[in-house]
């Protein structure tokens, strides 16, 4: 039996360890993660501190900054562009009360109320006299 007795004594001891090791893995893992929630939520904050900057200064810009402030407009106007392409690549027209973009099997306009087939009329409208005109 003593033989038994210290197996049994080294797999208690072993599994243990084997719990001890596994416990502290399993915190500095879940201490990793903290940080990296911590670290996203700073540089979330960061990134509204930046646009609220943006939105207060865009039109009395300091010179050290005039630069980015252009550059993020310019790149907000190319996203703007790019989106309007896009929708028309997708089929949608432009309304011709409020100037909205209205999605391809829409029945209304969903800025101003528009009927999608007045919509439609208008341009077939415009598109004929555009063809009267040449």
């Amino acid at each position: 039996m003593d033989l038994f007795d210290k197996i049994s004594d080294a797999v208690v001891v072993a599994g243990k360890e084997v719990s001890k090791k596994a416990k502290e893995v399993s915190d500095v893992a879940k201490l990793k993660y903290d940080i990296k929630v911590k670290e996203s939520s700073m540089r979330d904050k960061y990134i509204e501190l930046g646009k609220a900057y943006y939105e207060a200064n865009k039109d009395q810009a300091q010179a050290e900054h005039f630069e980015l402030i252009t550059d993020i407009t310019e790149l907000q106007n190319q996203i703007r562009e790019l989106k309007e392409e896009a929708m028309e690549a997708r089929g949608a027209v432009t309304c011709p009360k409020c100037g909205a973009k209205v999605q391809p099997g829409a029945a209304f306009c969903g800025k101003c109320g528009t009927k999608v087939d007045d919509i439609f009329e208008d341009e077939e409208d415009i598109i004929a006299e555009e063809d009267e005109e040449q």
